[in-house]
């Protein structure tokens, strides 16, 4: 999957609520504004908008000499996420890492 990315972030930490620990990957992307319009809504835009893609701790570290935003060419695989599969980010191809 080839993306405009333009950061990457992990947050980790004990959530107030729960007391469960958590560690949150998620990779910004760069999407161009898609203008919709239809009885019950309307979206009008220009230029790029941030879509988060998650990703997993372990790919983090690919990341680390990037010099962003930069387009690669992502590795996705399937997860489980609230009882459905979710696409998650696992890796950056080898050819765009080291192009980058």
């Amino acid at each position: 999957m080839q993306a405009i990315v333009a950061g990457i972030s992990r947050m980790k930490g004990i959530a107030k609520k729960t007391g469960k620990p958590y560690d949150i990957c998620n990779i910004n992307t760069l999407v161009a504004v898609e203008n919709v319009q239809n009885e019950a809504f309307s979206k009008t835009g220009h230029g790029y908008e941030i879509v988060q893609i998650g990703a997993t701790a372990e790919c983090v570290a690919q990341f680390a000499n990037i010099k962003f935003p930069a387009t690669l060419d992502l590795i996705t695989d399937m997860t489980q996420f609230a009882g459905r599969l979710v696409p998650v980010v696992v890796g950056i191809s080898p050819k765009t890492a080291s192009a980058a």
